[in-house]
């Protein structure tokens, strides 16, 4: 059998896939030997040209004959660099809700009700993706905030954490006037920060 790790073909003893009958144990058993070291991330893993990623639970469980495999290749990246590219991503959303939020609040003023609602449900939807983009980064982030002791995204965080209470209020309530006005003057601003924050955290990191 050849192991390749990021296109480098490696030596490994005959029994290092030994008890590995599933893909999700061929990748266990990478992740927890040496080819596998702190900082890295086992991102893709192919077995005679069968992709398996981490957290594909359709893949998971198949079974896999390791004993008549010719080929595996690994594919690792640096946390890091997945973090980075996370935020990244999160930079790009929240222009894009800062910037679409503005308009949906013309919809909402010129009475569009039918168009406007339906890009805000959307809008909600790019937003709750972009919070948990936020909500995987959070626990780094604010170990760095706390060394740091910068507090801008926690008040970011709550700003916008009040804001959304008012717009299920205006919602319900069916006042688009105000829903419009929270969301070209509070969503637009709040998520330009967001994204102004992060592109800033990049700047730094990308500089350290």
């Amino acid at each position: 059998m050849k192991l390749f790790v990021n296109d480098r073909e490696l030596t490994v003893e005959n029994d290092f896939f030994l008890g590995a009958d599933t893909y999700d144990e061929v990748l266990a058993a990478v992740v927890n030997s040496d080819l596998v070291v702190g900082g890295d991330v086992v991102t893709k893993l192919e077995v005679d040209g069968v992709s398996f990623e981490p957290g594909d639970e359709e893949m998971a469980d198949k079974p896999v004959d390791m004993a008549a495999v010719g080929v595996v290749k690994v594919t690792k990246r640096l946390t890091i660099d997945l973090l980075m590219e996370s935020i990244g991503e999160g930079v790009k959303s929240c222009r894009f809700i800062s910037e679409e939020s503005k308009r949906i609040a013309q919809l909402f003023r010129g009475q569009r009700l039918a168009d406007a609602n339906e890009a805000y449900a959307n809008l909600i939807a790019d937003i709750q993706d972009t919070i948990f983009y936020l909500s995987q980064l959070k626990e780094y982030i604010l170990n760095l905030l706390e060394e740091a002791g910068d507090e801008s995204f926690l008040k970011i965080s709550k700003r916008f954490q009040d804001v959304a209470e008012e717009t299920i209020s205006f919602q319900e309530e069916a006042d688009w006037v105000m829903l419009a006005d929270l969301l070209e003057y509070e969503f637009s601003e709040i998520f330009s920060d967001f994204a102004d924050y992060f592109q800033e955290f990049l700047a730094n990191s990308c500089s350290q």
